[in-house]
């Protein structure tokens, strides 16, 4: 379990996620599920070979360009509204 490779996959910062994509990402790492990216993957958005970071979607620019996680492609606008109706609504088990 320490192998080099797992302590590079521990390192790797995780940058212009939302709080749950970052929150999955952290599991993969935590449970030795993460795989990273042997070759860069495509944009979405831009169709250039530029994503870098495994599980992304959107290289960096058009992430942050387009104000989007680079994994769900969600706007950081609806996921403050939808994090302030969760906070705001509580839990709604009963």
């Amino acid at each position: 379990p320490n192998s080099k490779l797992t302590k590079k996959i521990l390192a790797m910062p995780n940058e212009g996620l939302c709080r749950r994509c970052t929150e999955k990402i952290e599991w993969r790492k935590k449970y030795r599920k993460y795989k990273p990216l042997r070759v860069p993957g495509s944009c979405n958005y831009c169709r250039k070979k530029a994503v870098t970071a495994a599980y992304h979607v959107a290289c960096r620019p058009c992430a942050q360009d387009k104000a989007i996680c680079a994994w769900c492609c969600k706007t950081w606008k609806a996921l403050e509204k939808a994090e302030a109706a969760a906070a705001a609504g509580g839990s709604g088990s009963g």
